[in-house]
Parts: structure tokens; sequence; C-alpha cells
């Protein structure tokens, strides 16, 4: 199977935007996973309120979204990587080099 994991900062933005979208785009596929977290998230909070209206109006529910912290569970887990920004991109890879490998950078999302 495989994992798809989208990284951002407090995990209630960008990569639950993008978690939402891309979960829409494979429809019911049971192949592929579909997480995100953030590099400085609390956990438990649900994304922003506008994102979720955002999302909605594209056809993707990301309401029952809550944030986590990126852990190495997580990285070890996840078969590609997403980084948000270039500075995610960086904590990533010094936080956990192992998963360097899985990484792509995937600005403006």
């Amino acid at each position: 199977m495989k994992s798809v994991l989208f990284v951002c900062t407090g995990n209630i933005c960008r990569s639950p935007i993008a978690e939402g979208l891309f979960r829409r785009l494979i429809g019911n596929r049971k192949d592929i996973e579909v997480l995100s977290a953030g590099v400085h998230a609390v956990r438990g909070q649900p994304p922003s309120s506008l994102r979720v209206q955002v999302c909605a109006e594209e056809g993707a529910d990301i309401s029952d979204l809550r944030s986590q912290p990126l852990t190495a569970a997580l990285v070890d887990r996840a078969t590609h990587i997403f980084a948000m920004t270039g500075a995610h991109l960086e904590t990533i890879q010094t936080l956990f080099p192992h998963g360097a490998d899985k990484i792509v950078f995937a600005p403006r999302i």
C-alpha cells in the first residue's frame, strides 16, 4: 500500500487542504493512504474554517481532520512525503534524515 503524507507547519491550513483535495482526486482507492501532519503542530486542532469552506467548494470535506505533529512513525509509514515549503523540506530532512528519499517539494499548495 502507498502512503502519501502532506506536511506543513501547524497542520491546520496547507497540508489539510492538500490531504482533502488529494483524497477527492483518488476517490475510494483502498491502495493509497492519505495523511497530513505539521512540523510544529499541536495535536487535535481542526482545520481553519476558511480552509474547510474552500475545500467544500471544491468537493472535499476536511471538517473532520485534526492536526498532528510530524513523527518518525509517520515518516517511516509514508512512501511519499510532500513538503509545502522549502523550510518544511529542510526541517523534515534535518529531523528525519532517514526519510529524505521520500520527500517531494510541493510549492504553492
